[in-house]
């Protein structure tokens, strides 16, 4: 990764020193239909020009990006206009053939991100829940209106919960029950169907186990193996305890991480912060701010990356939430190793669950600090937004690293 991010420094210092940025230039055509002007209208526009400002000079730092050619025919200039031989022009901004071309080039690689972007809006939007805060109020506020109507997907909505069809809690299937044939609510009684019906099979299994340990003892002669085999009683014992708990466990799980999810600060005012920055990106490869190489390309970097990061992000969840329905259905399995592996099966399988069911509150916790926190920073820079998502993942490894548990 620092390799790409010094070779896309480079590509950008190299554009930006090569490559002309923009200029500025007014209508020569006025210049060339006047060249016959008779002397006497030249010399009252002086004569004009000479009253008001008392010089015929014009400031340098007037008309600094003004073509030099046009100077001696050039009268006055205000703000955004020139007076060009007794006529008043407006003074236009031209870009170069490069910046066109570049503008149209990165315009339909553009359209591949905002396509993935509108079919994953498309696959969520039903499950969405719509938070009414007041949109957001910083900079990007003037691109509200395009957004407004069509709630985007984004990774936002995704980390604090607010994507019903990703949600993960088992054994709540009131979440999303207001949408008709909900996969979600779907999947969620599959799970607990077949988890009942793996419990069954597991109480049979564990009293096999138990007739076996019992039967070990009985004829066991030597000291040694009585006593490995009394732990395994005990162990046994454990086991079962385990698997007529398991379903409260598993709530209690649930309704600590939602509790703390919940408990998270609810920051206003940044509502549908990155759908905003998305479309800002798009202008400025496309629309009226498309005013520079440098902008235009960097601009279509981003959309890329922060586009890439959104499916990353879709897909992991949609992973985690295949991926705590497939331990649920095989926990009543796990419980009888706990008596013959030595705990090592169920305590994977148990670091394997609190690192997926956990992992969404790790996210909406950094998702609060390097997003909302530099909100406005990430607005002036754009780029810098993808680095906070690349701190994400970051935050992620440091988290199952402390607490030992299974990175996801």
């Amino acid at each position: 990764m620092k390799k790409i991010i010094n070779i896309f420094l480079v590509i950008i210092i190299l554009i930006n020193a090569l490559l002309p940025y923009k200029s500025y230039a007014i209508d020569t055509s006025v210049l060339t239909n006047n060249t016959n002007t008779t002397n006497t209208t030249t010399q009252q526009n002086e004569s004009t020009s000479t009253g008001q400002s008392g010089s015929t000079e014009i400031p340098d730092e007037s008309f600094a990006n003004v073509e030099q050619a046009g100077i001696k025919d050039v009268n006055s200039i205000t703000e955004g206009q020139a007076t060009v031989n007794g006529k008043q022009q407006p003074i236009e901004e031209t870009g170069s053939m490069f910046t066109t071309v570049t503008s149209i080039v990165c315009g339909l690689i553009a359209m591949i991100p905002k396509t993935v972007d509108f079919l994953m809006t498309v696959v969520v939007r039903p499950y969405q829940e719509i938070s009414n805060n007041g949109g957001y109020d910083g900079e990007l506020s003037e691109y509200e209106d395009e957004v407004s109507e069509f709630r985007w997907f984004t990774i936002q909505d995704l980390v604090l919960g607010k994507i019903t069809l990703f949600d993960a809690n088992f054994f709540d299937t009131n979440v999303g029950s207001n949408v008709a044939n909900n996969p979600n609510i779907l999947m969620k009684e599959n799970v607990r169907t077949w988890y009942y019906s793996v419990n069954q099979i597991a109480i049979i299994a564990n009293l096999l186990v138990l007739i076996y340990v019992g039967i070990r003892m009985a004829i066991s002669t030597v000291a040694e193996e009585q006593a490995r085999y009394k732990t395994m009683l005990f162990d046994w014992v454990g086991s079962l305890i385990i698997l007529f708990a398991l379903p409260y466990i598993l709530t209690f799980i649930f309704a600590i991480a939602d509790a703390l999810l919940k408990l998270l600060p609810q920051v206003t005012g940044k509502d549908n912060f990155e759908a905003l920055l998305t479309t800002k990106l798009y202008d400025q490869i496309i629309g009226d701010k498309a005013d520079g190489v440098i902008t235009i390309i960097t601009s279509t970097i981003t959309l890329v990356l922060l586009t890439y990061y959104q499916v990353k992000f879709f897909f992991k969840y949609f992973i985690r939430f295949i991926k705590i329905g497939f331990l649920i259905v095989i926990s009543p399995i796990i419980t009888i190793t706990y008596s013959i592996d030595k705990k090592s099966a169920y305590n994977i399988w148990l670091k394997e669950l609190l690192g997926a069911i956990f992992m969404q509150l790790v996210n909406a916790i950094m998702y609060i600090v390097f997003i909302f926190s530099a909100a406005e920073i990430a607005t002036k820079a754009p780029l810098i937004t993808v680095a906070f998502f690349m701190a994400l993942s970051k935050g992620e490894k440091i988290f199952y690293a402390l607490f030992k548990l299974k990175e996801n």
